[in-house]
């Protein structure tokens, strides 16, 4: 199931945890409801209800997740060629790590200009909804009392929240209707933007042979005589110093534990 392409964003060395420990445990929780038949992708009503409700609140918690994870120290492994210690305390620090700090400042004012050319902060890609639809369900929500969203009643929102579409479904004008049918049908469409800008042209990148990374200085990892030179990653790089039989993640006294 694909809400869109609205992003659900995450570092790049989440992503094998994620599938592992985080992933399940929501994707069990999206597929009950789409089993008892309460979310159809190809529902206006049902995919923007979707989109409001749960977009936000899933990445909630994938932040928290990685806060998580980034404040957690792995178990040291000497066939690792990367620091050694707490994420988030490597990246602040580095030198104290024996690393080298190789990122480049760039100013926000050319951030900003490559952003409104290739990705236009206006592009209806970039609403979650459609600003007409998230000024009405904005107010339904307040006559739900405005409930914290959690895993235990994620779905219950969702379905109070569409049912109250529905009860003034008829009294949704034709245009409205219409637009809101582009905005999922846009939202739908892997091609998005593809005529919109034009392809960008550049030299290839440069093929420099050596190390280029940041340990030990910047001069590589340091091997004995004895040492395995093998770059695989044992398995004890995926566990934890606060290790427990299975990550748990609470957002509120009234919320499950995530998987």
């Amino acid at each position: 199931m694909t809400p869109g392409p609205y992003p659900l964003t995450f570092s790049v060395p989440l992503v094998k945890l994620c599938k592992g420990r985080w992933t399940p445990g929501f994707e069990d929780l999206l597929d009950y409801g789409v089993n008892q038949g309460w979310y159809d992708s190809e529902n206006t009503l049902e995919n923007l209800v979707f989109h409001w409700v749960f977009i936000p609140w899933l990445q909630a918690e994938l932040d928290s997740y990685r806060n998580r994870i980034n404040l957690c120290s792995k178990q040291s492994d000497k066939n690792k060629v990367l620091p050694h210690g707490v994420p988030s305390h490597i990246e602040k620090s580095p030198e104290s790590y024996g690393a080298v700090d190789f990122g480049i400042e760039v100013e926000a004012r050319y951030i900003n200009t490559i952003a409104e050319t290739f990705a236009p902060s206006d592009h209806p890609v970039f609403q979650l909804v459609p600003p007409s639809f998230a000024e009405m369900i904005g107010a339904f929500y307040i006559t739900l009392e405005s409930p914290t969203i959690t895993r235990s009643n994620v779905w219950d929102i969702y379905l109070a929240l569409l049912e109250k579409f529905r009860a003034c479904e008829d009294t949704i004008s034709s245009d409205t209707m219409q637009a809101w049918n582009q905005n999922c049908s846009l939202a739908r469409d892997s091609n998005w933007g593809q005529d919109d800008f034009e392809k960008i042209e550049g030299e290839p990148l440069i093929d420099v042979a050596g190390y280029l990374g940041g340990v030990n200085g910047g001069a590589g990892p340091a091997y004995s005589d004895n040492d395995e030179q093998d770059s695989t990653l044992s398995e004890a790089d995926e566990e934890y110093i606060h290790e427990e039989p299975e990550i748990q993640i609470v957002f509120d006294s009234d919320d499950d534990a995530g998987e």
